[in-house]
């Protein structure tokens, strides 16, 4: 016989806080003629030991490392010291150490209140208790329609920023270039490195 209490109210099955490995895999190296070189030292237990920490910044730190909505600089620190080549000695140390430099102040992340979906996506814009669940949002639209899409349905779309008015709507080209354009390095990270969870965060 089960000693487990049964809740008689609806249970709400939660997202895990984390996006997991397939949006934090190891960094590819752009290989684009435009595209910054990586450094001498980078080496795959660089690679791995990277997003190893990304992964753990991503499921136990918010975006935001305050209430007056700070930026977490933690992963642009990371990718920071594994493009200049860390070398493969200790890798572990440098880039454990740049972690812990951060790690330590940060905003534990939450879930949020509720999903958002796509019926839902412009009711709790700039709302910071949501930013889980948006974060979870747009990593199923990058899964279902790809990192271009996306950025062009949720950020540059007509839909994106204005209403069917023509009236100032979401705006979300104007939040993509704000905090300091904290979003556009994100993304940046992403076109970099080929890791889709920081265009999701």
């Amino acid at each position: 016989m089960s000693t487990t209490a049964q809740s008689p109210t609806k249970s709400v099955t939660l997202k895990p806080l984390g996006l997991g490995y397939s949006f934090f895999p190891s960094p590819e190296q752009n290989t684009h003629k435009l595209a910054p070189k990586l450094w001498p030292g980078v080496s795959s237990e660089s690679e791995s030991e990277l997003a190893n920490l990304l992964r753990i910044n991503n499921e136990k730190h918010h975006i935001f490392f305050s209430d007056r909505g700070f930026h977490n600089h933690l992963t642009h620190h990371l990718f920071a010291a594994y493009a200049m080549g860390c070398s493969p000695e200790p890798v572990r140390q440098v880039l454990s150490a740049a972690y812990k430099l951060h790690a330590d102040y940060q905003r534990p992340a939450f879930q949020s209140p509720s999903e958002i979906t796509e019926k839902n996506w412009t009711e709790h814009l700039g709302t910071k208790d949501y930013y889980n669940a948006y974060m979870h949002f747009y990593a199923s639209q990058i899964d279902a329609h790809g990192p271009g899409k996306t950025l062009e349905k949720y950020v540059f779309s007509k839909e994106a920023n204005l209403t069917p008015e023509g009236k100032l709507g979401p705006q979300m080209l104007n939040r993509f270039m704000s905090g300091l354009l904290h979003p556009m390095i994100h993304t940046g990270h992403w076109a970099e490195f080929h890791v889709p969870g920081m265009l999701a965060e």
